[in-house]
């Protein structure tokens, strides 16, 4: 389950050290790896890493997951690309499954 970090508030104008972003976001050092991976900039190439507020802003901004389309009938959500589109005709078949028969718990 992803996190809302975008929700916890940093100043723009100040500079973090990857320690105070473990405790500020609660996580571990390994999830500001993570996040520099995925896109976090550093403020320079000097160690230790620090980061500017107003980075971790834009990127924790970028992070916010999109809302669904909404979907018309017959229409589903691509698990790749999330967008909503069509099956094609020649992939739908009817499927039907046995029942089975209800099991009842012991008393």
């Amino acid at each position: 389950m992803t996190r809302a970090h975008y929700k916890v508030k940093v100043c723009q104008d100040q500079v973090y050290s990857v320690d105070e972003l473990c405790k500020t976001y609660n996580v571990r050092r390994n999830a500001i790896t993570d996040w520099m991976k995925s896109g976090l900039r550093k403020s320079d190439e000097l160690r230790p890493f620090v980061f500017r507020g107003a980075e971790l802003q834009r990127y924790h901004n970028g992070q916010k997951r999109k809302p669904l389309a909404k979907l018309k009938q017959g229409e589903f959500n691509c698990l790749s690309c999330g967008s909503a589109g069509y099956p094609a005709p020649q992939s739908i078949s009817l499927m039907t499954t046995s029942s089975y028969p209800r099991r009842r718990c012991l008393p």
